[in-house]
Formats: structure tokens, sequence, C-alpha cells
């Protein structure tokens, strides 16, 4: 019988780096283990026991999935949600919800030191020029704009219209 080899990952702080790598790209556990060639338990047994692999791993674990989910919400607040009821006669009534609280909620993280903690509240704010506030979007929202929204009216968001953010 062969002799027993322990996990590069374990003996080799450079091979941590690169789990870490991958587990950042793939937000996965087990898929960053399959790629680095080792369990999911190894993973955890070292995770328990080296405290700084641990704190790495877990502050990257979340990461693309809070992106994708960051980035929906942003075009919830620029694009609206469309709702329907239906009324008993038959007819079907459609609007665009423009959800404040949510575009509030993100400029809060956008731009902390007008809408964060210790900044001014929404109602109270600064005004921002057109081409800050475009570009605050544009380096945040890397959304695919379908080409029908470009030169269509659509309701304004901070008197700016999703157009005009998207198309330019």
């Amino acid at each position: 019988m062969g002799q027993f080899e322990p996990s590069r990952l374990v003996s080799d702080p450079a091979e941590r780096a690169r789990f870490v790598d991958r587990l950042a790209a793939s937000g996965s556990v087990r898929e960053a283990a399959r790629e680095s060639g080792v369990s999911v338990s190894t993973v955890n047994r070292l995770r328990a026991r080296d405290r700084a692999f641990g704190d790495a791993c877990a502050k990257v674990v979340g990461a693309p999935v809070a992106h994708a989910l960051e980035a929906a919400l942003i075009d919830r607040a620029i694009n609206g949600v469309e709702r329907r009821k239906t009324f008993a006669n038959g007819t079907v009534e459609t609007w665009t919800d423009y959800d404040n609280d949510l575009g509030f909620r993100l400029l809060t993280k956008l731009m902390p030191d007008q809408y964060g903690e210790g900044g001014a509240t929404p109602a109270v704010s600064r005004t921002i020029e057109r081409a800050e506030f475009l570009a605050i979007i544009r380096a945040r929202v890397p959304l695919p704009v379908p080409a029908e929204t470009c030169g269509r009216e659509t309701p304004p968001l901070q008197g700016h219209t999703v157009a005009e953010i998207a198309c330019g």
C-alpha cells in the first residue's frame, strides 16, 4: 500500500489562497473544494483549525450571490416591478411600481456619505448633478439594457429617465 499523502490545502498556504480565490469566484464551498481536489470535510476541518483561513472563507463565501442580488435590486429600483390586478368583470389593470424605500436603501449603500448613518436623510439630501448621478449608477449597475428601453419614455428617477441613465 502507498503512503498517505496529506492534502496540499492543509500544508501549503499558497494552495489555501487559491482555494479562497476559487471560493470567491463560485460562492460554493463544494465547487471550490472540487476544483481544488479536496473533500468538503477537509475544507471544513481546516476552517475550524485555521482561524485566518476560516475567516477568509467566511468573508467571500456569499460574495457572488450578494453581487447578483444587488444587481437585481438595483434593476428593480430603476426599472420598477410590473404589477397586475384582475377585476371581477375580467378587466386587467397593469402598472409599474417603483419602490422608493428600496431606492433609498440602495442610495444608503452606494452613497453612504450622503445617505448613510451620519449623512443626510433622503428628505433633506443634497441635490446631485446629473453627471454625478449617472456616473454613480453606471459604475454600480452592470445591467444589460434592452435596446427597446433606449428612446422609450420611462418614469423619471431623480429627474432622469431609465433610458437616460442606461443609454447615455
